[in-house]
């Protein structure tokens, strides 16, 4: 590892920030939001910053406090891109940047597994919402060191918690923050699509959104989220939800999926296996035409028909019979 050099710091911050305005805490613990360009010419200002939004991961950010900062390579885990120590109690936020930022809804399940996973390994705060971080620009509050390396998400598939098998209770005890969020957000969301019609006002779903946000909380995990979390995902839930019109069909069950009957499926299935079928020898038949014509051996019409190919078997590979039980048109253009 190598100590902070302030410049190229700053440069990391800057190639990595996605976000035009980035929320921040100053150090007269004033909430504001500020360019990212801002916050590198005046770091001394502020003394946290966001790393993340709710659907977009720019770095695995976890919070550690216990003392031991370097804790990651006692279990192999990659150089961290930026470790952020506070001065005064040695505690430390970790971040992995990414080389690409990760849309949670894409990855949600390998990023629900990565988290739990390095959260156990480096005995991180559970209930850190990696949102926002300590400004590892602020030389005056913070030590900073790390490898200012940035790190693609298959880099940590090795410390993914889900090839551990554990209990419901294990489970709702070590999950982590950002696992309940995201299993709080997708259960609520969907009762949501489901109710949304049942009110004439938005206040009246919100509250109704918010009352299943806070009955799942206690539900769910052994350690539930902070009521603020609660009531913000109710109200991202309950706002969206409002405005748009999810598609919700009549058979539906909690797992988010739409249920049809087996009949139904088998049939779909077997149609779409055919269609799939039928593209397939079609473009086999136009990559033999083309080769033929190339070739230069034949008249090729316009339309090749059952006829032609019977008349032409040894061009085609297949028998008529082939293409008459395997293709439903009479004709192939």
């Amino acid at each position: 590892m190598i100590p902070n050099q302030d410049l190229q710091v700053k440069q990391f911050f800057n190639s990595h920030n996605r976000f035009k305005t980035v929320q921040c805490k100053t150090i007269k613990n004033e909430w504001v939001f500020r360019s990212g360009g801002h916050i590198a010419e005046h770091p001394d200002r502020f003394s946290l910053i966001q790393v993340n939004a709710t659907n977009l991961t720019q770095a695995l950010a976890f919070d550690v406090d216990h003392e031991d900062p370097l804790i990651f390579s006692d279990y192999g885990l990659p150089t961290p891109s930026i470790i952020t120590i506070n001065k005064e109690n040695g505690k430390s936020h970790i971040l992995y940047y990414l080389k690409a930022p990760v849309s949670v809804g894409k990855a949600k399940d390998y990023m629900l597994d990565l988290y739990d996973g390095i959260t156990e390994v480096l005995r991180a705060d559970t209930n850190y919402t990696a949102r926002l971080t300590k400004n590892y620009m602020n030389e005056q509050a913070f030590r900073v060191y790390g490898s200012l390396n940035s790190y693609e998400l298959a880099d940590f598939r090795d410390f993914t918690a889900k090839h551990r098998k554990v209990n419901s209770d294990e489970k709702k005890s070590k999950i982590s923050y950002f696992s309940r969020n995201c299993e709080l957000f997708d259960t609520v969301r969907f009762y949501a699509y489901k109710i949304k019609n049942n009110f004439s006002g938005y206040d009246e779903f919100f509250a109704d959104v918010l009352k299943k946000a806070e009955m799942q909380n206690q539900t769910l995990f052994r350690e539930p989220l902070p009521q603020k979390e609660v009531k913000n995902t109710a109200k991202s839930i309950a706002a969206w939800t409002w405005d748009n019109e999810p598609e919700i069909k009549k058979l539906w069950n909690w797992d988010g999926y739409d249920k049809k009957p087996k009949e139904e499926v088998s049939k779909t299935k077997r149609l779409a296996k055919q269609k799939d079928h039928e593209q397939r020898l079609k473009i086999r038949l136009k990559k033999r035409l083309q080769e033929i014509k190339r070739a230069k051996f034949f008249d090729i019409p316009k339309k090749i028909t059952t006829e032609h190919i019977e008349s032409n078997s040894f061009l085609y590979g297949r028998s008529t019979d082939y293409y008459q039980d395997n293709y439903s048109g009479g004709e192939w253009g």
